[in-house]
């Protein structure tokens, strides 16, 4: 019998929880000959279920029978494949994340049309649990997520997140929709950012790789898909200028959305907490936002980590971060220990810094053996 899809707002959700044993691989697999004759196509896919629906699309799982690997199926639902905008989108999705190639973000293997004629594209079957699962695991404090208790851990995961969306900015990709249930924390310390699926493409004419083809837009507007005034992405997660349904919006609109979710790793609460969808974008658009050192006082944030955090949420564009990178390099300098450009240093800071850089261990020894010596040569005088 074959399994119902789970219930999920986002498909990204849907990927399993549970801890996975990797498949054992066998000879009689690794070393067989293609099938006779080689399915191409959608007739390579076999043992197709159902495995979950929501935001716009519906997921299968299936058996690759040429490279005997289990693969995600995404379709658009039915009552959508005719509609052509959430057609451009759906490849959209399949063709910037296929194009990115980042290690955080999932590999495409195929786009096409099913027996039916219907698109598809299949990608990596991702195991793993959500950074909302994380990040609601680690707030209760349960022990299976003990790993991820220490702050640096998080740091750490929201750093490879920041060079997968550094990386698409770098190639012309707005993501949209940056939140925790779009990622994927996996079982081995991979992270992948899912669900392009609202990304916006900033420039309006592409070359095909192969052929050099310059493909143009007539409307920038067409490649945008966004109506001014109309809000796409999720409320709690949002930029001002993206909850006003700003159709301009650009890369420091990610910038934000990772400020907001830097925020919440490092308090183990929401940002952004309203009744219903207007409340929030209401408090997107206008709330005061304190710090993460403010919010929760006792858990000793460092001041270099809330000054990050608070440079990516300014309200102003201008005020932010202007790249991913240059927010990426303040996180790397915080981790090595050395100072971040949105925090000028206080003398006793700048003092801890000299002292963590030279006083190493052997410079421990040789002023341990000074005063030895010094103390010896004083007691034989």
């Amino acid at each position: 019998m074959e399994p119902s899809p789970p219930t999920s707002s986002n498909p990204s959700e849907a990927f399993s929880d549970a801890p996975q044993t990797p498949a054992p691989i066998s000879r009689g697999i690794s070393d067989r000959e293609l099938p006779n004759p080689c399915s191409m196509g959608y007739e390579r896919y076999k043992n197709v279920a159902p495995f979950a629906q929501g935001g716009g699309a519906v997921l299968e799982t299936a058996l690759d029978e040429n490279l005997g690997r289990h693969v995600v199926i995404k379709k658009l639902l039915p009552e959508l494949r005719k509609d052509p905008v959430m057609q451009i989108r759906f490849f959209r999705e399949a063709r910037v994340s296929a194009m990115i190639q980042h290690p955080a973000t999932v590999p495409v293997y195929e786009i096409g049309r099913d027996n039916e004629g219907v698109p598809y594209f299949t990608m990596k079957k991702v195991e793993g649990q959500s950074l909302q699962e994380v990040l609601k695991s680690v707030a209760s404090r349960d022990p299976a997520f003990k790993e991820f208790f220490a702050r640096e851990r998080l740091v750490d995961i929201f750093l490879q997140v920041a060079r997968a969306v550094s990386s698409a900015h770098e190639s012309g990709v707005v993501h949209r929709d940056i939140k925790p249930s779009n990622i994927r924390v996996g079982d081995y310390g991979d992270v992948y950012l899912m669900d392009w699926g609202i990304a916006k493409v900033m420039e309006n004419k592409a070359k095909l790789p192969e052929s050099g083809q310059v493909i143009e837009f007539e409307n920038p507007e067409q490649l945008d898909l966004t109506e001014s005034g109309r809000v796409y992405g999720t409320p709690r997660y949002m930029s001002p200028e993206q909850a006003q349904g700003d159709a301009e919006v650009d890369q420091r609109s990610d910038i934000f959305s990772l400020g907001i979710l830097l925020h919440e790793m490092l308090t183990e609460r929401p940002l952004f907490i309203g009744a219903d969808r207007d409340e929030i974008l209401r408090d997107v658009r206008t709330k005061f936002i304190k710090s993460p050192r403010s919010v929760v006082p006792l858990k000793m944030i460092p001041r270099e980590l809330n000054a990050i955090c608070m440079r990516a949420l300014s309200h102003a564009p201008n005020d932010r971060y202007q790249t991913t990178r240059a927010m990426i390099d303040d996180l790397k300098a915080y981790r090595l220990g050395k100072g971040v450009s949105v925090q000028e240093d206080t003398p006793w800071e700048q003092f801890n810094r000299w002292y963590r850089r030279t006083m190493t261990k052997p410079a421990w020894l040789a002023l341990a053996g000074g005063l030895v010596a010094g103390f010896l040569i004083a007691r034989i005088k």
